[in-house]
């Protein structure tokens, strides 16, 4: 059971407010899917969301540091090259490659374009959540642990 409560223009006193209940759409209970299932799957995405947050704290921690130091992003990698393959000036530059999407022909999704795509991946339908965006989920909270560890160490020099 959930309650909406609408609010009157201009007026913090409720104008309407009315309890109802959520159904399960009964084609996705035809599909195979449960209540608990969608549960699973709405806990899931709620933690996706909230990574999505943290990493994009992150960023901005990282080009705030970057600022002030005033260092600039390390260029796209070229053609047939991955971000190990640059050379960094400055320790924020590769901190910064490993969360942002460097622009170019052929984009190699970074750490928040990568939370992106498992929220797209397991929020479009009504479904389990597989096991790879799960493990997916994992790797890449393990490496958000990682680059704000290094963005520590760095600022902390």
């Amino acid at each position: 059971v959930a309650t909406l409560t609408v609010p009157a223009a201009g007026s913090a006193v409720p104008q309407l407010s009315r309890e109802f209940e959520v159904q399960v759409d009964p084609g996705v209970l035809r599909d195979g899917m449960t209540v608990t299932d969608l549960v699973d799957q709405q806990n899931f995405l709620v933690r996706v969301r909230d990574a999505i947050a943290d990493a994009t704290r992150l960023r901005a921690e990282t080009q705030q540091a970057m600022q002030k130091a005033d260092i600039q992003p390390a260029r796209s990698p070229g053609p047939g090259q991955s971000i190990n393959d640059i050379d960094y000036g400055h320790p924020l530059q590769r901190i910064w490659s490993r969360l942002v999407t460097a622009p170019g022909t052929y984009e190699q999704g970074m750490l928040i374009d990568q939370l992106g795509n498992i929220a797209r991946a397991e929020g479009g339908a009504d479904q389990k959540v597989g096991a790879e965006s799960r493990r997916r989920l994992d790797d890449l909270l393990a490496e958000m642990k990682a680059i704000e560890a290094e963005l520590k160490k760095v600022e902390s020099k």
